[in-house]
């Protein structure tokens, strides 16, 4: 027992020791740092070590590292109410001082209410995030959508505009739109989007939900220009989880994309160029999670009459388990080269696809170079539908 109280006795005196220690550590930095963006009397100060700001810029996006100081924190007393014009002064006043060298961050804190913006700020739109410009949501914040007319037809809560550069919207908490309150035969209410944007993202951990039209639009007019889409989730939208009409360079990695019911297509994801100015090129959808859509799960390919494009994309890695309502939907569908827009370089692989009321995997319509290999599932009405022949090569698929 004197050897057990002796040891008992040396530990205590090194948890004492390390303890100390440590709190000469926190006395030292607490010294040397600046008050972070959570201290009420500096909200558009640098951020500090405790400080929910990931300073390292937006998780996995290829968005700037901010340095510190350059850091507006929204009051969170705006919380409860309409402050989309609030919070849109705050981000222009933030663009007025980033540049590339040294961009800036709008931090949406925490709060037990939502943060209401009409997407009629602007016309058709509600928040526009500036070049290099982040726009933070921290988890437990929500941005809330005003609900809008039942003429509006077309509309974004939060958006980036064509010709912006390095923007991005990190979101670690919740856009909520206005589906459940709106009454419209409109299918174009979007949470978030994006034009002829270039070098931009939307990552985080956050979710987008209750959008009228899609979660997440990725048009309408020239190609965006890489960007990258991280772990969102995008659940319980009317149309669309994401819409792909215009872009060149786009990686999708890790999201989700469920639960999209409301109005034709309600897909996942619907990759769908159908105007003259339109076109999708070298794009990745890769480790994500497609579930329980009343349409398919990925759908790929311009519209029947439309004048648009697909070229070079890869759907790879991904699980699609129970979408498709009953009448024959589908868990890849892939449709390519509508009205002589011959799209080409498409491969489909290793996805895991369950439980679709039609086929696993759809291809169809003068497609060019279109690789269905390695996939496999259980579930499905059938496997792989090819419908253009040798321009399809399917191989080491297993369905059952």
């Amino acid at each position: 027992m004197a050897t057990v109280a002796s040891l008992l006795a040396t530990l205590q005196a090194d948890l004492a020791t390390a303890q100390a220690d440590l709190t000469a550590l926190a006395a030292a930095i607490a010294a040397s740092t600046p008050t972070g963006p959570t201290g009420p009397t500096a909200p558009s100060g640098p951020t500090g070590p405790t400080a929910p700001t990931a300073p390292s810029g937006p998780t996995g996006a290829s968005g700037p590292s901010i340095p510190p100081g350059n850091i507006i924190l929204v009051p969170a007393s705006l919380a409860g109410t309409d402050c989309g014009a609030q919070i849109q002064a705050l981000l222009q006043q933030a663009g007025s001082k980033a540049t590339a060298a040294s961009p800036w961050t709008v931090e949406v804190p925490a709060a037990s209410k939502p943060y209401m913006v009409n997407p009629t700020l602007h016309g058709e739109y509600g928040l526009e995030i500036p070049s290099h410009v982040t726009l933070q949501v921290d988890a437990g914040a929500t941005i809330g959508t005003v609900t809008t007319p039942s003429s509006l037809q077309t509309y974004y809560t939060i958006y980036i505009a064509a010709g912006v550069v390095d923007a991005h919207l990190l979101l670690l908490g919740t856009l909520i739109g206005d589906k459940a309150t709106k009454s419209s035969p409109s299918e174009w209410g979007m949470g978030f989007g994006v034009d002829a944007c270039n070098g931009c993202s939307l990552d985080g951990t956050g979710t987008i939900t209750g959008c009228y039209g899609d979660g997440i639009y990725i048009g309408p007019g020239a190609p965006a220009q890489t960007f990258k889409i991280g772990a969102i989730v995008s659940t319980g939208n009317r149309r669309q989880g994401l819409t792909i009409d215009s872009v060149n360079g786009l990686m999708v990695d890790g999201a989700e994309f469920s639960h999209t019911s409301g109005t034709s297509p309600a897909c996942g994801i619907d990759i769908e160029p159908d105007q003259t100015t339109q076109s999708v090129k070298n794009v990745t959808i890769q480790n994500c999670n497609i579930h329980d859509n009343a349409g398919g799960g990925i759908q790929s390919g311009p519209d029947d009459s439309g004048p648009g494009s697909v070229d070079t994309l890869t759907i790879q890695g991904n699980t699609l388990n129970s979408n498709g309502s009953p009448g024959g939907k589908y868990g890849i569908y892939a449709t390519f080269g509508i009205e002589n827009q011959n799209s080409s370089n498409v491969t489909i692989q290793n996805n895991t696809v369950n439980g679709t009321q039609g086929p696993a995997v759809q291809v169809r319509n003068r497609g060019t170079n279109i690789k269905v290999l390695n996939n496999k599932g259980t579930g499905n009405s059938s496997g792989v539908s090819n419908s253009i022949g040798t321009s399809c090569t399917s191989s080491g698929n297993s369905f059952s």
